[in-house]
């Protein structure tokens, strides 16, 4: 059968929005955190959850018996379950109380004994998901599993970036091409019986599904729900190919969602057609027929079980002491229980759960220290950190250690750029996944250190190829063998060393890297005008040719003289090794000249920056900006530690960016024309938070000046005692007995930071909210002050930039916690690596997607708490409903549950907690005395 381009568009947009409940799975290079569930965020949050029950068979919660043991040791308390009760079901206050046995008894304690004491019900078993479940399910067979193996076998290959003994060929075509230019000679069609069906496939994807649907007599109508269905047999694949098709310029290799299903359908159809053919006597129509016929018997509205009614109410009735109560008095009692549909009860223990913390939180808020109404003189140095958790307490320690202002951000420094590295080809995107880069940032030697630069890139390249030929040699089939007698006397002291005194390896390591790494460079953040952007490329040319030479101590004028031939054609060699084609110089200067930022996009991003955070007076004499990132060792989730809001990469560049900027004199006057003035006599400097270790490194020490130096020297220092101190209180939290810093070393640790695990809220407003409170490193701090913010911009960037990468966070450990064996990535103790692109756990099965076991539990216990994130901002909150009003984004998050959202305009005003739809209530506590956030 032929299928026309409509046809093949149709389809298409049929994928498309088959696969909006599903997300996409970034790659573990640029791992970062996200929601699960984002495709359904438009949907209230307990919707999305049925939805994603009914198609990937999650929970979304934690069980029943969790929520009750918390209960037990007073995490949650019965007030809070009174309260969630009341927000649950407001009519709750106007039902007249139940007379049980000579008892009166409230209505909202007859469903908290409910809550407490009720019998649990199992959700009901999910439906098949498509035609192979459906065929497993009525006709007994194992399509399905059968399916999925070869799927994710063929995947697994696609996805690998060098792991594997032999690359599978033909990638740069697309997954579907490279597939059917290789399935048939696969050995397993023979297994399968499908040597003769897959002996020539389809040549166009797109035809391949057509055809399968068509021979599965799924109707039109049907079709959504059946490509829904195979989609989500093996959701990490799915996830993995849909980012492939949203970020075709990072994907390694091209594929999309429909050549995944022609894959997947190209097995299926025939196997499901085969089963049928031998035992119903219309084959696929006549399976089609019982599907239609099974999915309305569920359809048909449940029967009401009066004995269930019955016991349900006895059973509570008991509870409270009511052993001798009457029919009429059950069914009353089961009027107000059946109010609360006994699948809706670990929801209100959820809410209850959120609240008790969220109580806590609030109350110490408003409890925190008075302001001062107006500060005397000038901070010793000001210290702006990344709104990550994890910066809270270095926050707090270093606050305590003299004269110090600290400042929440968002790590990108709201620099929305692709970043490539001195001497390095990757170019990294250094910014929230969702946005797409505009600009460019590179950097260059200092002038008079090229040749230094030079030597040092050469001897880091050098280093790299040894470990990566070491890497490959590890992994190819004879060659480990050569390795292990070659190399045997080396690796094995060095393993040895590694595992008996990580600490000191690391340490030493360290040292080797500054020696070999560490360049005098500055970033290019001016847009360069046409001479600057040939200098530039010249200097980049003239590296390629020391490099590609392997000279790097080549004097510059014998370079240039080589570049020059290069670039004549005189040289062919040496322009094809050094890629120095003219069609190659002709893209660098295009790219040269699209660097960086022009004067008037730097002061407008300066004054932005400045007023987003609060600061834009009283300036002192050191202005720190702080990025931050992870290092450890062999974990293949190190990039789940970095900064989220850079991508899940180290925002170090961006604060090394920012800094840059704020120190040119153009800037400076630009923004003093805005009524920001920055004094002579400050400079702003950059810096690294080692999140794993605590130790922040001041950056870019070449562009301090002599006069700063000894404050600089002296902020280091108490940066230094304010990381061990942090240190040593994450110490105390962590499982075993290693330190912090030698966890980080530990090639054999599993854990080695907890990462954002027990993170609850987000909170938004100036320094002083929440000054001399210690929040356990539970909360992402971002500065704002309102008033300096007169149309409310900086706030919904606020919440829609950095908001949105704090919601995505919140999802990932929440569902990674409650839902750990669909939407968690498993034991890492059982990691296989698929490239950079994700783990399986085990040999084989699907990518897994979320956070390790390791990264929210310890053992069987969860060490995490599954909250979603309470937003607390100070604001007027008429500012919050404009923002709100004309951003759906926002809208859905907060009326749809799957964020909370508090405010006060000031330190003097109550807290309100905005409701569904938009009403502000005054928040209460359900506890009128929380002393802590339990």
């Amino acid at each position: 059968m032929s299928y026309t381009d409509t046809d093949r568009v149709r389809l298409r947009a049929q994928v498309s929005s088959a696969a909006t409940a599903l997300h996409a799975v970034w790659p573990l290079r640029t791992f970062i955190a996200v929601n699960p569930l984002g495709g359904l965020q438009h949907e209230p949050f307990e919707q999305a959850v049925a939805r994603s029950r009914r198609l990937l068979g999650i929970d979304g919660h934690l069980p029943l018996a969790d929520y009750r043991a918390h209960h037990d040791r007073g995490r949650i308390t019965s007030a809070d379950l009174d309260a969630a009760l009341h927000r649950r079901l407001p009519e709750l206050g106007g039902l007249p109380d139940l007379e049980l046995d000579g008892n009166t008894v409230p209505a909202v304690h007859a469903l908290r004994a409910d809550l407490l004491h009720g019998r649990d019900v199992p959700a009901p078993p999910a439906l098949p998901r498509g035609a192979g479940e459906w065929c497993d399910r009525l006709l007994g067979t194992d399509i399905a599993a059968a399916v999925d193996a070869e799927v994710a076998k063929w995947l697994t290959a696609f996805c690998d970036s060098g792991h594997a003994a032999w690359a599978m060929p033909g990638r740069d075509r697309g997954l579907y091409a490279a597939w059917r230019a290789l399935v048939p000679h696969d050995a397993a069609l023979d297994r399968l019986g499908l040597r003769d069906v897959l002996a020539a496939p389809a040549v166009r994807a797109e035809d391949a599904v057509l055809a399968a649907l068509t021979a599965l007599h799924v109707p039109d109508a049907e079709r959504r729900a059946e490509l829904r269905g195979q989609l989500a047999r093996l959701p990490g694949f799915t996830g993995h190919v849909k980012w492939c098709a949203e970020h075709p310029d990072q994907a390694p290799h091209p594929a999309d969602l429909v050549e995944l299903l022609a894959i997947r359908l190209s097995y299926e159809a025939p196997l499901v057609s085969a089963a049928t053919a031998g035992l119903l006597p219309e084959g696929t129509a006549g399976l089609r027929a019982l599907v239609e016929q099974d999915l309305a018997r569920h359809a048909a509205p449940a029967p009401v079980d009066p004995i269930g009614r019955h016991v349900r109410a006895a059973r509570v009735a008991r509870v409270l002491g009511a052993h001798a109560a009457t029919e009429q008095e059950l069914e009353a009692c089961s009027a107000v229980l059946e109010r609360l549909p006994a699948a809706d009860r670990p929801w209100v223990w959820q809410d209850a759960f959120e609240w008790h913390y969220r109580d806590g939180l609030l109350a110490q808020l408003a409890r925190a220290p008075d302001p001062d109404p107006a500060p005397s003189g000038r901070p010793d140095a000001q210290a702006v950190f990344c709104i990550d958790a994890r910066s809270e307490g270095l926050r707090r320690h270093l606050g305590d250690r003299g004269a110090y202002e600290t400042f929440g951000f968002a790590g990108f420094y709201q620099l929305v750029i692709r970043w490539r590295q001195l001497g390095s080809d990757h170019e990294a995107r250094l910014c929230p996944a969702p946005v797409t880069p505009t600009k460019a940032i590179t950097e260059r030697p200092v002038t008079g250190t090229e040749r230094d630069a030079a030597r040092a890139m050469a001897t880091a390249g050098h280093l790299d190829a040894l470990d990566h030929a070491f890497h490959r040699a590890r992994h190819g089939l004879a060659s480990p063998f050569a390795l292990a007698e070659a190399s045997g006397w080396l690796a094995g002291p060095l393993a040895a060393a590694r595992t008996a005194a990580p600490e000191r390896v690391g340490r030493l390591r360290d040292r080797l890297a500054r020696r070999t790494r560490v360049i005098a460079a500055d970033p290019t953040v001016a847009t360069p005008d046409e001479q600057e952007a040939a200098a530039l490329v010249a200097e980049t040319e003239r590296q390629a040719i020391r490099a590609a030479l392997g000279r790097p101590g080549l004097p510059e004028e014998r370079c240039e003289d080589l570049r020059l031939q290069a670039l004549r054609g005189e040289a062919p060699d040496l322009a094809a090794r050094a890629g120095l084609t003219p069609h190659a110089h002709a893209q660098r200067l295009a790219d040269a000249a699209r660097l960086g930022f022009d004067r008037d996009e730097q002061v407008l991003w300066a004054e932005f920056a400045l007023r987003s955070f609060g600061l834009v007076d009283r300036f002192a004499p050191v202005v720190l900006l702080t990025g931050h990132g992870s290092r450890t060792e062999n974990n293949a989730y190190e990039a789940a530690l970095d900064c989220g809001a850079c991508g899940g990469q180290h925002g170090g560049p961006n604060a090394r960016i920012a800094a840059a900027l704020l120190n040119r004199l153009s800037v400076r006057v630009g923004l003093a024309e805005r009524g920001i003035r920055i004094p002579d006599d400050t400079v702003v400097i950059a810096g690294h938070h080692d999140t794993a270790t605590d130790r922040v490194e001041i950056l870019d020490r070449h562009a301090i000046p002599a006069r700063h130096r000894d404050a600089v020297d002296r902020l280091q220092a108490d940066l230094d005692r304010a990381g061990e101190a942090l240190a040593a209180e994450r110490a105390r939290r962590l499982p075993g007995p290693d330190h912090p810093r030698r966890r980080a070393r530990d090639w054999a640790q599993i854990r080695p930071e907890w990462g954002l695990a027990r993170h609850g809220a987000f909170v938004i407003g100036p320094g002083d909210m929440v000054a001399g409170l210690d929040l356990q490193t539970r909360t992402f701090l971002h500065s704002y002050d309102w008033r300096a913010d007169p149309d409310g911009t900086a706030l919904e960037t606020i919440l829609t930039a950095p908001g949105l990468v704090v919601q995505w966070i919140n999802a990932q450990y929440y569902f990674s916690a409650v839902d750990p064996d669909v939407l968690g990535a498993g034991d890492k103790a059982l990691h296989n690596v698929v490239g950079d692109v994700g783990v399986l756990e085990g040999p084989g099965g699907d990518l897994r997607i979320g956070l390790p076991w390791q990264s929210v539990a310890v053992g069987d216990e969860l060490y995490h708490e599954p909250l979603r994130a309470l937003f607390v901002v100070q604001a007027p909150r008429a500012r919050i409903d404009e923002l709100m009003a004309r951003n759906d984004l926002l809208q859905h998050y907060v009326d749809g549950g799957w964020i909370a959202l508090a405010a006060r305009e000031s330190a003097d005003d109550p807290f309100h907690q905005r409701t569904t739809g938009g009403p502000w209530v005054r928040w209460t506590p359900a506890t009128p005395v929380l002393e802590e956030i339990a």
